[in-house]
């Protein structure tokens, strides 16, 4: 009984670990204020009346209907009920990454579950309080673990070729009524099914029903993205808030943004999972046969990351920046933004051919490769999405929550390729273990400041 009892508590340390690290912040912060504030009085002006407040918010706001009737119930109770369902859903994304990172990229070492536990300990988990607690983490915590949680099931039934459940189809379907109604998502779902259908009739096999029903869902919801007077509503009142310049820029100033804003976001503060993607990236192909030139390629990712964060920290000091995420002009208009902006740009073009091709040559099955490339395009596809619209400056700084997620997968693909040097070298295990628990520290620095200052 005891040999049971201590296999299942290392079998589940790495999830009640996470459960346990996020617990203790989650009794003292509070969702009450901005946008959890808002929908409390929304609710209120409605009487209470949830299909009132339902209606008003699709008449003058937003087509997000499921995730807004989660959220005015949850206005109606404790803040105990969305701080319990707030861990749940860490806990089921911890479960979503372990799922795939078993059955697609076959690392099954306990070792690999608790780099995934240590990682999203490293999160940045301020920004899910960017718009208030309650509001963000319902539009993206809780959008992409349940939104992976029906991806993971429909890999397990195409590309696994497993049956699912009557419970999995049900929680699937679930899944995709919560999370298919948020925009960006509808895309990537979209195109996901469109995928796994044609990918099912490619192999001649008899097509799920499940799969017929999420595309009929997710049709439905991009029908009603498209018709809802209130996203045409909120589209105007965001020009006029966050962008009074947004009609004069162009396609290429819309990208820009997006792409400038992603990338500030990770190197003007010190961001963990970035320097630990770049730091991977250099010890794989360390590791690996390379040439001279490919081994100084992959080193120029981890150099860009350090330069920019160093060009922060100094201007920080110096009085020309406050140490905070920064926020580029709309437009170039000259000057030192607009020099920034460029070399910004440049910067991202190198540090992805960099990384593409020190992928491409470290990774000896061009599955893997592949299998990474889909990831990062998938992780910047809202990043571009939100580019796009008036509220970049706002939104962008909880998007990244999809890139750095992708981010992790990519860096348990790498971690799989040096587990030679973890075995062999004390020095780079004691290294590793210093930059997660540094990692850890900073992100639960951020909540605390963030609780201190606003609840």
């Amino acid at each position: 009984m005891n040999t049971s009892l201590k296999k299942a508590m290392l079998r589940y340390a790495p999830g009640l670990f996470l459960l346990f690290f996020y617990a203790i912040f989650h009794i003292a912060l509070t969702p009450d204020y901005w946008d959890d504030a808002s929908y409390r009085n929304a609710l209120k002006n409605s009487n209470y009346n949830l299909l009132l407040f339902l209606y008003r918010g699709y008449m003058l706001q937003t087509s997000r209907t499921t995730i807004e009737l989660v959220i005015g119930i949850l206005s109606l109770l404790p803040h105990a009920v969305w701080k319990i369902l707030d861990l749940l859903m860490i806990l089921l994304l911890y479960k979503d990454i372990e799922w795939l990172q078993i059955h697609i990229f076959k690392i099954t070492d306990s070792k690999s579950k608790w780099a995934v536990s240590f990682m999203l300990c490293a999160l940045p988990f301020s920004i899910m309080a960017c718009a208030g607690w309650m509001a963000t983490t319902t539009n993206y915590l809780w959008v992409i673990s349940l939104g992976w949680y029906a991806v993971d099931r429909v890999i397990k039934n195409v590309v696994l070729g497993e049956s699912l459940s009557i419970k999995e189809k049900i929680l699937t379907i679930l899944a995709v009524l919560y999370s298919g109604c948020f925009e960006s998502v509808t895309v990537l779902m979209l195109i996901g099914i469109i995928t796994a259908i044609f990918y099912n009739k490619y192999q001649h096999k008899k097509v799920s029903g499940v799969l017929w029903i999420i595309l009929i869902i997710i049709l439905l919801f991009l029908l009603e993205i498209v018709i809802c007077p209130g996203n045409q509503n909120r589209m105007e009142s965001d020009v006029g808030y966050w962008m009074n310049d947004y009609a004069q820029m162009n396609l290429f100033d819309k990208l820009r943004m997006g792409m400038v804003m992603a990338f500030m976001h990770f190197v003007s503060i010190p961001s963990p999972i970035f320097f630990m993607l770049c730091s991977s990236c250099l010890a794989a192909a360390i590791v690996k046969k390379g040439t001279v030139v490919q081994k100084i390629t992959a080193a120029w990712p981890l150099a860009l990351d350090i330069l920019w964060t160093c060009y922060f920290m100094v201007n920080y000091l110096l009085g020309n920046k406050t140490m905070t995420y920064q926020v580029p002009n709309s437009l170039l208009s000259g000057g030192t933004d607009m020099i920034e902006q460029i070399t910004m740009l440049i910067t991202i073009g190198i540090w992805f051919a960099s990384l593409l091709y020190s992928l491409y040559w470290i990774f000896e099955t061009k599955k893997d490769f592949y299998l990474c490339l889909a990831i990062l395009l998938i992780g910047c596809l809202p990043e571009v999405i939100v580019g796009m619209s008036a509220t970049v400056v706002n939104s962008m700084l909880r998007t990244v929550i999809y890139l750095y997620l992708c981010m992790v997968l990519l860096i348990l693909c790498l971690w799989k390729e040096i587990s030679a040097l973890w075995i062999r070298y004390k020095w780079f295990r004691v290294t590793v273990i210093f930059i997660l628990v540094c990692s850890i520290g900073l992100n639960a620095l951020q909540m605390i400041r963030h609780i201190v200052i606003y609840g």
